[in-house]
């Protein structure tokens, strides 16, 4: 099995559980915070065509959709996809999904207002290459907001009250390793990522340090101990 098989793999294996956390995460009051984060740095005042990169079961996408947006999500996990287009159907929402690899994306370019993406690229076995294909798909001036966590030098365990509380070990153990193999655990972030963009010609490339006391509303909510950091580019 090559390491986007297990990436997959092991997602697929989490996409229920981490299915109920997002649900719960759409009802509480870290939805409000997020929609409140987002408006601050991307247009939406005006309906906007956003891919939602990574989407999971459907986060991002869902609390777009609501306020008038066409939203794409997309993941490389069969079940996660699986899980947010049957949660479209209970919604009745307009958002779409596909399974996808977000190195390598379906799109013309020129496609999206804007590009989000939460807690995905420190999975990536390339993530070098899903900015070049996140910047070939954005509209000129268009923006993406990644936010993400510098899990390098971390390793996962079943910490009483986070978010991994109730995984398997042995799952958390696939976990650490796979992360551990990526090239992206062994560079400092988000100045790696900051450093990519630019070289990669985006026009503007900005940073929020850490971004869970904007974000992080809801105390029954399971959180891990770590700085999510928020990139900003313009193209």
């Amino acid at each position: 099995m090559n390491i986007s098989e297990r990436i997959e793999s092991y997602w697929d294996t989490r996409s229920d559980a981490f299915n109920e956390l997002r649900l719960r995460e759409l009802k509480s009051p870290n939805a409000i915070a997020w929609h409140g984060l987002l408006a601050k740095h991307v247009p939406l005042e005006r309906p906007l065509r956003i891919l939602d990169v990574g989407t999971g079961t459907g986060f991002f996408t869902f609390l777009l959709c609501r306020h008038g947006h066409t939203v794409t999500g997309i993941d490389m996990s069969h079940q996660m996809v699986q899980n947010a287009r049957r949660n479209a159907a209970n919604f009745h929402s307009t958002a779409t999904f596909e399974k996808m690899d977000a190195t390598k994306l379906q799109y013309e370019d020129e496609t999206f207002d804007a590009i989000l993406s939460r807690n995905l690229t420190w999975t990536l076995p390339d993530p070098k290459a899903a900015y070049k294909e996140w910047l070939r798909v954005l509209k000129p001036k268009g923006v993406i907001l990644n936010f993400d966590s510098d899990y390098g030098k971390t390793h996962f365990t079943r910490n009483e009250g986070r978010v991994h509380a109730q995984i398997d070990t042995t799952l958390l153990d696939e976990c650490t390793d796979i992360k551990d193999s990526l090239a992206i655990s062994q560079e400092t972030r988000p100045a790696w990522d900051i450093a990519v963009f630019k070289e990669l010609g985006a026009q503007e490339v900005s940073i929020l340090n850490d971004v869970r006391q904007d974000v992080q509303k809801d105390d029954n909510l399971q959180y891990e101990e770590i700085e999510i950091f928020m990139i900003r580019v313009v193209k």
